[in-house]
């Protein structure tokens, strides 16, 4: 809009300090808000060129209202202008920014990601080039018109920029209470550097300072007050009001009236630059301008005017409307038919770039060619599945579904099913699947089947899931499906042990011909289940870890491949004695299928329990029952809480254990082998902690460990339960069983130590990475045979189980002070004998606050609260 910033020194101080501290490495984030007209740009325009003028790597994206559809436009434009400027090695060591801006300089993403784990490793590579970039100031404008991922890549970008050379710049309109935009600003006036710069209008003296630069002369009173009343010292009002001698009473008129003041050629341009928004590339433009007119000269007309803006770089120039408030009026001005008409000019004059292009085919109706249209609309929809904005990627896909031609139809009908899976509507992704089916060829038929028997399987019907299997597999194995294959092992896993073994042999001989890396990460995962049947654990793991290695190289050409290997080796690997290999395995919760990220949570949930950390078990299979509740997936919402049961059981909370064993029974119409054994688990841990292990349910199927964890975890509690009981016979059995699966899986060896009440288990459970279990077994060592469990007694306080902790504390209470540490005796002692904190700090030549922490130590190992009864506690082991 030109002309001298008026009335904001206050404001140019401190973004001016801003970019000044954040080039010393102090770096901070700042918006910039206020109503429409009010100056925002022009002031983050102003901070642009301070920083500029520093020698700041400047990044700007301006969201605009025609491009609210596409996730992170405005970060997606910022960066792509500049990344064509960079040297390769720069953008080395950054894949997962590929998944959020498509570059041939960028490395290829990683596979896919559980999408909140994908997100921040995305959100992080943008963090990793701006700090490559610094000192660097990324400033988005227009924020209340952003997509929530651009405000929560923000959000990530703006809280770590504390001892960074990066200044995070927004503008936007006076956010709406409870809009992502006001949410970003509360975030950023608690976070240290964050900054809320709301602007005033200006005042009757700063309009008649901006009057007198826009007329060239001292402007009237008369003139000074009407242009305050009407503008209310909106500085873009005043501006429009002050460059011409006619009154309006409100904006829209201000603008029309310079519109109809155009010539056709400008007019037309100027509303075909407002369609373009922030795309107005000039070689777009080129493309796209069918006037006799020359383009340059009307071009340098409306710069003239100050209607457009040019914003060069060295390796291109573009132009957008010069104030939002012009483009929203010249485009509501247009006819719906022009809008589209315009929308597919743009879109057929952006023909290689789908993320520029999608958004106009999507409002270009029947004026783009059908089959270009549906291209760019498919695409777009599947690059939204990539960055896990699933309402987007349906939205795109449905439009292009409407217009493509029976052979586009199939992988949109497939990628629109996954965007609707991902978005909590299984049965819509069913129709979409259903249609595929019914219109497809032998090519696409198998593959239709088997996404329906992983849905049918996710949705309990485990009947129509084993049927499309069964039709799947028929086809698809001369087809080489590998990934359907896999997606359908995974779906009907929960049969019997003959029927899995014939499962996944057909598997490993289909599959086992091929020699690419799809293929033999199938096969390999089928053989390595194979041995998991054989209880040959070592096997297992050196499948399995092929496997993975496979389908890591198959990258997103196949991201549902790793799923199933790493979800079960990540249990291998607990038993065969590698806990924090169990964590690494488990911790990436990979897949577009709502069951599978909830099996892959169950597997990270009981590794953390192995691990020792069962509140952390507990957050994240509540976390995977609520995210199973939206999409209404009851197998697995009833499988997550009857390990939530066990949890709570082990954390001492029966009552609520007992609730929610009650509620997942509810949740199963039709019973299945793997909630039968985690119901069977929960239930004996109850058993175990009320004191009751009679009560235990017997274990019915001594050939367990098809499920690594779930079933080391249902036999030893078994045979915890029977050794509490009693029970000998079965004792010997479980054993047995133990010993027998523990020829190859050191922890389940370990296990069966414990259960048989060997000194070696603790030692063995702790080196393996696996303190509580260790723990455990010690207190139950020490219950047998004496012993100290002064060592067991953190752990337990340090993982919540307090069943367990009360065990140790009893035990303790009466076995003397061989329950405390050398010193915390010593210090009980010189109590029993009456003596103060001060004396004792004196006798043992302590600080008195040494002895109050170990004084506090040992009425937690004992379980007692104050210093008379532990004065009494002394007194009695005398006696």
């Amino acid at each position: 809009m030109g002309g001298a910033l008026v009335g904001r020194r206050p404001e140019i101080a401190v973004l001016t300090s801003a970019v000044d501290a954040a080039a010393r490495g102090r770096g901070g984030m700042v918006l910039i808000s206020g109503e429409a007209g009010i100056g925002k740009s022009r002031l983050g325009e102003h901070t642009v060129a301070v920083a500029r003028g520093r020698g700041f790597t400047v990044l700007a994206g301006q969201a605009d209202p025609l491009l609210t559809g596409l996730a992170y436009a405005p970060i997606v434009s910022a960066l792509r202008r500049h990344l064509d400027t960079l040297p390769e090695p720069e953008l080395a060591g950054l894949p997962d920014l590929g998944r959020l801006v498509p570059h041939p300089g960028l490395p290829e993403p990683s596979p896919s990601v559980d999408p909140a784990l994908a997100r921040t490793r995305m959100f992080e590579s943008v963090h990793r080039l701006m700090e490559r970039l610094a000192p660097t100031l990324l400033f988005v404008d227009d924020l209340h018109w952003a997509d929530r991922g651009t405000i929560e890549l923000l959000h990530y970008l703006g809280r770590d920029t504390a001892g960074h050379r990066l200044l995070v710049l927004g503008a936007h309109r006076t956010a709406i209470p409870g809009s992502p935009v006001a949410e970003l600003t509360a975030g950023v006036r608690r976070q240290p550097g964050g900054l809320e710069l709301p602007l005033e209008a200006l005042s009757a003296g700063e309009v008649a300072e901006m009057l007198g630069d826009l007329l060239g002369r001292r402007p009237t009173s008369e003139q000074v007050g009407e242009v305050t009343a009407r503008t209310r010292g909106v500085p873009l009002f005043i501006s429009a009001l002050g460059g011409t001698r006619t009154q309006w009473h409100i904006v829209r008129d201000v603008v029309l009236e310079r519109l109809l003041h155009l010539g056709d050629p400008e007019r037309r341009l100027l509303e075909l630059i407002a369609v373009a928004g922030d795309d107005g590339w000039l070689g777009m433009l080129r493309r796209a301008w069918w006037e006799d007119a020359d383009l340059d000269a009307v071009l340098r007309r409306l710069l003239g005017q100050a209607l457009v803006v040019e914003i060069a770089t060295e390796t291109s120039v573009r132009y957008r409307i010069a104030h939002p408030l012009y483009a929203e009026v010249a485009y509501a001005e247009l006819t719906a038919n022009e809008r589209a008409r315009l929308h597919a000019t743009v879109a057929l004059a952006t023909p290689d770039d789908v993320l520029v292009a999608a958004p106009h085919f999507l409002r270009a109706g029947e004026h783009a060619p059908a089959r270009r249209a549906v291209e760019a609309l498919a695409a777009a929809g599947r690059r939204a599945l990539h960055v896990f904005a699933a309402a987007e990627a349906v939205e795109y896909l449905e439009v292009a579904l409407r217009r493509a031609d029976d052979g586009q139809r199939p992988p949109i009908l497939r990628d629109l099913g996954l965007a609707q899976q991902q978005a909590g509507q299984p049965a819509r992704a069913a129709a979409a699947w259903s249609e595929g089916l019914m219109r497809g060829d032998d090519e696409w038929r198998p593959r239709f089947l088997m996404l329906l028997a992983a849905l049918e399987s996710e949705r309990g019907d485990f009947t129509l899931a084993e049927s499309h299997a069964a039709d799947g597999m028929r086809l698809a194995a001369t087809q080489g499906d590998y990934v359907g294959l896999l997606q359908w092992a995974l779906a009907v896993r929960h049969r019997d042990l003959a029927h899995m073994r014939e499962l996944t042999s057909q598997l490993a001989a289909v599959c086992g011909r091929d020699p690419s890396d799809a293929a033999q990460a199938v096969a390999r995962q089928s053989l390595g289940y194979l041995a998991v049947l054989d209880a040959d654990f070592a096997r297992a793991r050196e499948e399995l870890e092929a496997a993975h290695e496979h389908a890591m190289r198959c990258g997103l050409d196949a991201p549902e491949l790793d799923f199933g290997a790493r979800r079960i080796l990540s249990g291998v690997c607990v038993l065969t004695g590698d806990v924090p290999a169990g964590l690494k395995f488990a911790a990436a919760k990979d897949s577009r299928f709502p069951a599978a990220r909830a099996s892959t949570r169950f597997a990270l949930a009981m590794v953390q329990y192995f691990a020792g950390d069962p509140v952390g078990a507990l957050a994240e299979i509540r976390a995977a029952i609520a995210d199973a509740r939206v999409v209404e997936l009851h197998r697995l919402i009833a499988r997550q809480l009857t390990f939530a049961a066990f949890l709570l059981a082990e954390l001492g909370r029966l009552d609520e254990a007992e609730q929610t064993l009650r509620e997942a029974r509810a949740e199963l119409a039709e019973p299945e082998f793997a909630f039968d054994e985690a119901t069977g688990l929960a239930a004996t841990a109850i058993a175990l902690h009320r004191g009751r292990p009679q009560d235990a349910p017997p274990l019915e199927d001594l050939g367990a460990f098809e499920d690594p964890l779930l079933g080391c975890a249902r036999v030893l509690f078994a045979g915890l339960a029977s050794v509490a009981a009693g029970d000998t016979e079965t004792t010997a059995q479980i054993t047995w069983l133990l010993r027998a699966g523990g020829q190859t899986a050191q922890l389940v060896d370990a296990c069966a130590d414990r259960v048989d009440g060997l000194d070696t288990a603790a030692d063995r459970l702790a080196a393996m990475g696996a303190p509580l279990l260790a723990a455990q077994a010690r207190l139950e060592h020490a219950e047998r045979h004496g012993g100290s469990v002064a060592d067991c007694l953190p752990v337990f306080e340090q993982a919540g189980v307090t069943p367990w902790l009360d065990r140790a504390r009893r035990l303790a209470r009466s076995t003397g002070l061989g329950a405390l540490t050398k010193r915390e005796a010593e210090i009980a002692l010189l109590v029993g004998e009456g003596l103060s904190n001060a004396g004792i700090a004196a006798r043992l030549f302590l600080s008195e606050r040494t002895v109050e922490t170990h004084l506090r130590n040992g009425y937690r190992r004992l379980g007692i609260t104050s210093r008379a009864a532990l004065v009494t506690w002394v007194r009695e082991q005398h006696e």
